[in-house]
């Protein structure tokens, strides 16, 4: 599960770039750059965490298939046996990947690009990669709600009549207002202090801090030790 959601994250964001690269111009090859630069920032997070959590997984003998989302949700539900330490790297992974989704400042999010940049993407293309780039981040936003928070379950209602399709659509519409209200309170906090700690750091040192950031949180869900579990 986990490799084939990596798998499809790049796979959206290789097309993504060849269609602006096949344009030959200057300004496209401005945007490809950066494009390059958000796909490696939004991915490596990822790809660190799901590899440090089947690291983790594999040592301590949680789970036959180390890369299956469900064995990583069952994972961060065994509380007696998670260092401390381990949750505080998820929070850290968390940090990181939600504040690398697109965005000019903390309360203004940009989907695909400026309106004034690359003229040809006027219309339908320059709709359709926002699109895409808005699927995106509800996509990313809705793993991290998913596999960061398994505290969170979502129980099925007491219904007068027991109806399996409707309690299955409730579950359905709690679980995406809750991927909406996180979309809007811990990615806009998320910008917020990344964008606050990279004003104290020197100039374009964004990447070094994404970096830096993950290496810390791969380093600490994979640190173990007896005394500091829970």
């Amino acid at each position: 599960d986990l490799l084939q959601i990596v798998q499809l994250l790049l796979l959206s964001d290789v097309i993504a770039i060849m269609c602006v690269s096949a344009l030959r111009t200057e300004a496209s090859a401005h945007v490809v750059k950066e494009m390059l630069r958000e796909s490696l920032s939004q991915t490596l997070p990822l790809v660190v965490f799901f590899v440090s959590a089947a690291a983790y997984m594999n040592v301590d003998g949680f789970a036959a298939d180390v890369f299956s989302l469900t064995s990583l949700q069952s994972t961060l539900g065994a509380h007696a046996r998670i260092p401390i330490l381990f949750y505080v790297g998820i929070s850290i992974f968390c940090f990181v990947i939600l504040s690398q989704l697109p965005h000019k400042d903390y309360a203004t999010p940009i989907y695909f690009l400026p309106d004034d940049s690359l003229p040809e993407y006027d219309g339908m293309p320059r709709f359709l990669m926002a699109s895409r780039s808005l699927f995106r981040s509800f996509i990313l936003t809705a793993l991290v709600v998913d596999i960061f928070f398994p505290l969170m379950r979502f129980i099925l209602p007491e219904m007068p009549i027991p109806v399996s399709w409707l309690a299955q659509l409730s579950v359905y519409i709690e679980f995406w207002a809750i991927v909406i209200i996180a979309r809007l309170v811990l990615v806009t906090l998320s910008w917020f202090l990344f964008d606050k700690i990279s004003a104290l750091l020197p100039k374009n040192f964004d990447n070094a801090l994404v970096t830096l950031l993950t290496i810390l949180a791969a380093a600490l869900v994979f640190f173990r030790t007896d005394f500091l579990q829970i």
